[in-house]
């Protein structure tokens, strides 16, 4: 079974914090929303102008009360693409043989031309469907060997 090494229990536990704190973010606009059209339709006919200032300050307090959770999930879900983004490195660098990042240059040099066989034989790590599908429609094929003449162009 070939482990996944894009994602993680933790990895998953973050997306649910996030969705979750997203749509919270979404109730609270909305919230305030209301609470915007509310203060919109008051009428003068509706409430005593005595009783005016002390409708404002309920709209003051009740206004700020939302703010500040929104506020508050707005850093929240910005803590958690942080988190996010440090687990994706993480799992990026997982299981990686760092001796296995090498590169080699073949040089080969003849008096006359002659047909010769190289074989190229290399694994690679977390290589995606598409490029495997280049790597094999490629003129010269990774997984095996190509015939050349030496002192021809390749």
């Amino acid at each position: 079974m070939e482990e996944n090494l894009e994602t993680s229990p933790f990895m998953d536990e973050l997306s649910k914090k996030e969705e979750k704190a997203v749509n919270a973010l979404a109730r609270c606009k909305k919230a305030v929303q209301s609470i915007e059209e509310y203060v919109g339709k008051l009428n003068v006919e509706h409430l005593d102008i005595s009783k005016l200032g002390e409708a404002m300050d309920v709209y003051d307090i009740t206004h700020e009360k939302w703010d500040d959770k929104i506020l508050q999930l707005l850093q929240e879900i910005k803590d958690i693409q942080d988190e996010k983004k440090a687990e994706k490195e993480r799992l990026g660098n997982r299981g990686i043989n760092k001796k296995l990042r090498t590169q080699a240059v073949i040089g080969l040099f003849a008096e006359r031309a002659a047909e010769i066989d190289i074989f190229l034989i290399y694994g690679s790590y977390s290589l995606s469907q598409s490029k495997r599908a280049k790597q094999l429609n490629s003129p010269v094929p990774c997984y095996s060997g190509f015939r050349s003449k030496l002192g021809s162009r390749i």
